[in-house]
């Protein structure tokens, strides 16, 4: 997605990147030596995971995957979760959430939003607010 934004949108400064959880540095060398996504490994003098609410008192993996979309200030303005949006695709939701197949939730006459185009706009609206 970092390089389809920066093609299509290269005059909006839009940088994606990785937090790794202070504690679990050793999972580092399980990932993908392709990838070319930034990764910054917490510490307790930045703790950006607890300011950012991540870590809850009852742990659970899904604040592994949720994505915090920053403004200018460096301040949260949405959260999306890639635990209940996973961006495979045909993955998607309606706007009425009683339609959870698309062509259902398109017959209603909601709008059905696929998750990737969805995640990506949620990128380009804050980075030109």
């Amino acid at each position: 997605m970092q390089a389809e934004l920066q093609v299509e949108y290269p005059s909006l400064e839009i940088s994606l990147l990785a937090i790794n959880q202070i504690g679990y540095e050793a999972g580092m060398a399980a990932i993908d030596p392709s990838s070319s996504l930034p990764i910054v490994n917490d510490n307790e003098t930045d703790n950006i995971w607890a300011t950012w609410h991540a870590i809850s008192p009852e742990p659970s993996q899904s604040a592994w995957r949720e994505i915090h979309i920053l403004n200018a200030q460096n301040e949260i303005i949405h959260t999306f979760s890639l635990t209940t949006h996973n961006l495979g695709p045909g993955n998607g939701f309606c706007t009425d959430p009683t339609h959870m197949i698309q062509t259902d939730c398109e017959n209603s006459g909601a709008v059905w939003h696929l998750n990737y185009t969805y995640l990506k706009q949620l990128f380009i609206d804050a980075a030109t607010q």
